[in-house]
Protein backbone atom coordinates (compact mmCIF):
# COMPACT_ATOMS: atom_id res chain seq x y z
CA UNK A 1 0.00 0.00 0.00
CA UNK A 2 2.94 2.39 0.76
CA UNK A 3 3.61 1.85 -3.42
CA UNK A 4 0.34 1.76 -4.49
CA UNK A 5 0.80 5.31 -6.14
CA UNK A 6 3.55 3.56 -8.55
CA UNK A 7 1.26 1.62 -10.30
CA UNK A 8 -0.66 4.44 -11.84
CA UNK A 9 2.23 6.46 -12.18
CA UNK A 10 3.85 3.68 -14.22
CA UNK A 11 0.96 2.65 -15.80
CA UNK A 12 -0.05 6.83 -17.24
CA UNK A 13 3.70 6.54 -18.71
CA UNK A 14 2.98 3.86 -20.38
CA UNK A 15 -0.21 5.24 -21.84
CA UNK A 16 1.29 8.51 -22.57
CA UNK A 17 3.82 6.69 -25.00
CA UNK A 18 1.49 5.40 -26.84
CA UNK A 19 -0.25 7.90 -27.45
CA UNK A 20 3.14 10.02 -28.21
CA UNK A 21 3.79 7.68 -30.74
CA UNK A 22 0.35 7.80 -32.17
CA UNK A 23 0.94 11.64 -32.78
CA UNK A 24 3.18 10.01 -35.45
CA UNK A 25 -0.43 9.33 -37.20
CA UNK A 26 -3.54 10.79 -37.95
CA UNK A 27 -6.90 9.62 -37.30
CA UNK A 28 -8.05 8.39 -40.06
CA UNK A 29 -5.20 6.37 -40.63
CA UNK A 30 -5.88 4.19 -37.80
CA UNK A 31 -7.88 0.67 -37.93
CA UNK A 32 -11.49 1.54 -36.29
CA UNK A 33 -10.15 2.56 -32.68
CA UNK A 34 -7.68 -0.29 -32.04
CA UNK A 35 -5.29 2.26 -30.08
CA UNK A 36 -8.49 3.82 -28.75
CA UNK A 37 -9.31 0.37 -27.57
CA UNK A 38 -5.86 -0.45 -26.44
CA UNK A 39 -5.29 2.63 -24.08
CA UNK A 40 -9.34 1.53 -22.35
CA UNK A 41 -7.79 -1.95 -21.76
CA UNK A 42 -4.43 -0.03 -19.74
CA UNK A 43 -6.34 2.16 -17.85
CA UNK A 44 -8.44 -0.54 -17.10
CA UNK A 45 -5.54 -2.88 -16.19
CA UNK A 46 -4.12 0.03 -13.86
CA UNK A 47 -7.38 0.14 -12.40
CA UNK A 48 -7.45 -3.09 -11.13
CA UNK A 49 -4.25 -3.27 -10.21
CA UNK A 50 -4.04 -0.14 -8.26
CA UNK A 51 -7.23 -0.99 -6.53
CA UNK A 52 -6.24 -4.50 -5.28
CA UNK A 53 -3.14 -3.49 -4.41
CA UNK A 54 -5.10 -0.89 -1.73
CA UNK A 55 -7.34 -3.59 -0.78
CA UNK A 56 -4.03 -5.89 -0.43
CA UNK A 57 -2.74 -2.65 1.92
CA UNK A 58 -5.77 -3.11 3.93
CA UNK A 59 -5.70 -6.64 4.60
CA UNK A 60 -2.13 -6.11 5.58
CA UNK A 61 -3.39 -3.44 7.85
CA UNK A 62 -5.68 -5.89 9.60
CA UNK A 63 -3.81 -8.65 9.91
CA UNK A 64 -5.30 -10.92 7.31
CA UNK A 65 -5.27 -12.05 4.33
CA UNK A 66 -7.39 -13.34 0.90
CA UNK A 67 -7.09 -15.16 -1.58
CA UNK A 68 -9.26 -13.81 -4.14
CA UNK A 69 -6.78 -10.28 -4.34
CA UNK A 70 -4.57 -12.89 -6.37
CA UNK A 71 -7.82 -12.63 -8.93
CA UNK A 72 -7.90 -9.08 -8.68
CA UNK A 73 -4.04 -8.71 -9.59
CA UNK A 74 -4.76 -11.20 -12.71
CA UNK A 75 -7.65 -9.22 -14.11
CA UNK A 76 -5.42 -6.14 -14.33
CA UNK A 77 -2.75 -7.83 -15.90
CA UNK A 78 -4.59 -9.82 -18.41
CA UNK A 79 -6.44 -6.30 -19.59
CA UNK A 80 -2.96 -4.15 -19.37
CA UNK A 81 -1.34 -7.38 -21.20
CA UNK A 82 -4.47 -7.23 -23.72
CA UNK A 83 -4.21 -3.83 -24.06
CA UNK A 84 -0.42 -3.65 -24.67
CA UNK A 85 -0.87 -6.22 -27.15
CA UNK A 86 -3.50 -4.24 -29.17
CA UNK A 87 -1.70 -1.11 -29.34
CA UNK A 88 1.43 -2.04 -30.39
CA UNK A 89 -0.41 -3.85 -32.98
CA UNK A 90 -2.15 -1.11 -33.97
CA UNK A 91 1.14 1.29 -34.39
CA UNK A 92 2.69 -1.33 -36.21
CA UNK A 93 0.36 -1.81 -38.63
CA UNK A 94 0.07 2.09 -39.47
CA UNK A 95 3.71 2.04 -39.62
CA UNK A 96 3.45 -1.22 -42.28
CA UNK A 97 0.66 0.91 -43.82
CA UNK A 98 2.82 4.22 -44.20
CA UNK A 99 5.71 2.38 -45.74
CA UNK A 100 3.52 0.65 -48.34
CA UNK A 101 2.45 3.89 -49.40
CA UNK A 102 5.72 5.63 -49.96
CA UNK A 103 7.23 2.21 -51.57
CA UNK A 104 4.21 2.69 -53.65
CA UNK A 105 4.73 6.64 -54.13
CA UNK A 106 8.70 5.76 -54.88
CA UNK A 107 7.54 3.41 -57.62
CA UNK A 108 5.42 6.17 -59.90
Amino acid sequence: MIFAFAIPLLGGLLSELFQRLALHFSVEEFPTGSLDAGLALIGGGIIWLTLASIFMGALEIYGTTNHLVKFAFLAGLIQLTFGLVLGIFSIITLRRRRFAQKSRQHRN
